[in-house]
């Protein structure tokens, strides 16, 4: 930059580059072929990249190019295409083929000036590009950083959150497919921000994963569960909670001893709580996943596989970690009473569970018709907008009380 401010004519561009497609690498894989793929793309970006250049990694599956002497647009976007066309060979490796994309944004410097921001201004026009679709390179330009500022105020938003009390868990009931007992609710975490409103979890988890908030989000939802459980407990209601485990919490060392100091702290029975994981986050370590799993169960906790059938290697999973739950994904019971193939993979899938001890719900059940098959193909319990939408903490006794007057009733 400097030599740039002395000498007209000089410049500098930054690339940001994302790897679009990693994730699942990681998910299928484990995190050691993870590591081998990022040397082998790190090694192809050295090999583009000239002496007078500098090449990082900034985290993750992110590098950073800092183009020397590159003062125009075209410099910045002849490297991206090579960038592009290098990232897009497959890799090799004990795993078989991975082919991956990338997301790439570049800034110039002086000709956009943000001296300070140049790094920032990349990695906006890097999610820009990630945006439209990955694969793509794209310029900064100012209305990208107004996104970028944003995100950055949502995530001080979150951090005041977790301090203030704008979070909540709504409860979504299950219940049992013969009979309709409801036997328990899965915690959902929702968010009311101050000014605008509601906010969906697929907006704020990313971004808690990403700027490292996923972790105190998680032990926050683990203690209003089961804070909220125990008192259903005491009121006479002795129902499960399901909550979901992210792949970030099973990497903490003392995720065990804190679920069981706050099963502790508020007098909540270990076997009603339901500790939730998805196969791609199993399949991330398998073997330490196993041993966390394992020490859960010591305590009494049930376990549960969620979104069965979407991720990779199911079977693979079922086999080698000891589960009390499965979960059929909402994909497959929408599907139930349209096809013959969806209704045969779903028998499967309970028979298999069944044959292994464990208990099946099914989740996204909308209509009688696909209660009724679910029930006749032996599936245990049921969850979806037909037997109730999430709901806050405060309206479950009175659905309660309404679903047992309604039972109550004469046939």
């Amino acid at each position: 930059m400097a030599r740039a401010d002395r000498e007209p004519g000089h410049g500098l561009a930054v690339l940001f580059i994302d790897l679009d497609g990693f994730k699942p690498v990681n998910d299928c894989y484990g995190h050691g072929a993870g590591d081998a793929v990022l040397r082998e793309i790190a090694g192809r970006l050295q090999g583009i990249s000239r002496e007078a250049d500098t090449l990082a990694r900034v985290g993750g599956d992110e590098f950073v190019l800092l183009l020397a002497g590159a003062s125009q647009a075209a410099d910045a976007e002849a490297v991206a295409a090579r960038i592009l066309e290098a990232t897009a060979q497959p890799v090799v490796g004990p795993q078989g083929r991975v082919t991956l994309s990338c997301s790439i944004g570049y800034a110039l410097y002086p000709a956009q000036g943000h001296r300070d921001r140049l790094l920032a201004c990349a990695d906006a026009a890097m999610y820009a590009a990630k945006r439209d679709g990955g694969n793509c390179c794209l310029q900064y330009r100012p209305d990208m950083q107004q996104e970028g500022s944003e995100r950055l105020d949502l995530l001080q938003d979150l951090h005041d959150a977790l301090a203030q009390g704008q979070l909540s868990l709504h409860y979504q009931p299950q219940i049992e497919a013969a009979g309709g007992r409801v036997v328990g609710v899965e915690a959902l975490l929702r968010w009311r921000h101050p000014t605008s409103g509601w906010i969906g979890p697929g907006e704020f988890v990313p971004l808690a994963e990403r700027h490292g908030l996923i972790v105190p989000l998680g032990h926050w939802v683990i203690d209003a569960a089961c804070r909220q459980a125990a008192a259903w407990q005491r009121a006479g209601h002795a129902l499960t909670v399901s909550i979901n485990l992210s792949a970030y919490q099973l990497r903490q060392p003392d995720l065990v001893e804190r679920i069981a100091s706050v099963l502790d702290a508020h007098g909540l029975p270990a076997r009603l709580l339901i500790c939730e994981i998805t196969e791609s986050v199993a399949m991330q370590d398998m073997a330490a996943t196993r041993v966390v799993l394992a020490r859960l169960r010591q305590l009494g906790v049930r376990l549960s596989i969620d979104d069965f059938g979407t991720g990779y290697s199911s079977l693979s999973v079922l086999r080698h970690l000891e589960l009390q739950e499965l979960k059929i994904d909402r994909e497959f019971v929408q599907d139930l009473t349209e096809t013959d193939g969806a209704r045969a993979l779903v028998q499967a899938v309970v028979q298999l569970a069944h044959a292994l001890g464990m208990r099946v719900v099914a989740e996204g059940v909308e209509t009688d018709a696909q209660r009724v098959a679910l029930a006749a193909l032996g599936c245990d319990e049921l969850q979806g907008y037909l037997i109730a939408r999430p709901m806050p903490a405060a309206d479950l006794p009175s659905w309660l009380a309404s679903r047992q007057a309604l039972a109550a009733e004469p046939a």
